[in-house]
């Protein structure tokens, strides 16, 4: 059942309605608090009574999106009103208190990402849903080769607009054919907006490639109370099964495997790592 449209009942929308009271009293009448000991930063002003309907998530639940090629799916969410929505967060301009936990988690995904990178100056860098380039920016600043990929031809133009140091291309990952044998392969935030046998596809696609590092990012159901919200950003739900079968039908093993969690917005970091037939990993070079 798509979240958008769940009616929690009388029992849950108490629960959630007593969070809610919970939080407001905690955030004060300034409507700020504190980031956590973990994330050690201050927060932005928190919008407290923010209208839900503005983050935009219940339109990425939409049934009649659930039918047809997935790449068309895919551009037809972003090129409608969640691309706005998505803009917001990538350029960290939170319009909502929803948004900003968003802004918040990517933000500490995305340091313990370049941590687990380490040295990216001259490797090869596919970035497979680039989106507006942020991603990519950090890393051609590091020294990276990137090319970055995605489905929305507005994305690609602002991402070649914001990094001159980068290469774009307006493509589907499973489809495209060009490119050499990159050294590191980076899928952030896009198997949420797949089906499940969609999901398989594109990471089996990806590791075709052959890159001796794969990166997944993706957003997961967060915490009790926030998982029985409305109108939640959509997640991989079977991300136990999804790791099973990684490990049963690709050439990977999982390296290692995080997660970071902002109250609603929780996200999994995972490193894959070429696995050769004899059961060993290709070291770095």
């Amino acid at each position: 059942m798509a979240l958008g449209a769940l009616d929690p009942g009388p029992g849950v929308a108490g629960v959630i309605e007593g969070y809610g009271l919970h939080r407001r009293r905690s955030l004060g009448r300034a409507g700020t608090e504190r980031d956590d000991a973990e994330a050690g930063k201050q927060e932005a002003e928190l919008p407290v009574d923010c209208p839900r309907a503005r983050d935009g998530w219940t339109g990425m639940h939409d049934p009649t999106l659930r039918e047809g090629c997935a790449a068309q799916r895919v551009r037809a969410l972003y090129e409608g009103s969640h691309g706005a929505l998505w803009e917001r967060i990538e350029r960290e301009r939170a319009e909502s208190y929803f948004e900003t936990n968003a802004v918040l988690a990517r933000r500490r995904a995305h340091a313990m990402l370049f941590e687990w990178t380490g040295d990216v100056a001259g490797r090869h860098v596919l970035d497979v849903g680039c989106g507006l380039g942020t991603l990519a920016a950090a890393l051609a600043a590091r020294g990276a080769r990137v090319l970055g990929l995605d489905l929305v031809p507005r994305f690609v133009e602002i991402a070649a607009r914001r990094v001159g140091d980068a290469r774009f291309a307006c493509a589907d990952a499973m489809s495209w054919p060009g490119g050499a044998a990159c050294d590191i392969a980076l899928l952030s935030e896009v198997l949420e907006d797949y089906p499940p046998q969609g999901r398989r596809a594109l990471i089996a696609s990806l590791c075709a490639r052959g890159a001796p590092r794969v990166f997944l990012l993706m957003r997961i159901p967060p915490p009790a109370p926030w998982r029985w919200l409305p109108g939640l950003p959509p997640a991989v739900d079977e991300r136990v099964e999804l790791l099973r079968w990684i490990h049963t039908h690709v050439p990977y093993r999982i390296y290692r495997q995080t997660s970071v969690t902002v109250r609603h917005y929780r996200v999994q970091l995972l490193e894959l790592r070429y696995e050769d037939g004899t059961g060993s990993s290709q070291p770095e070079s």
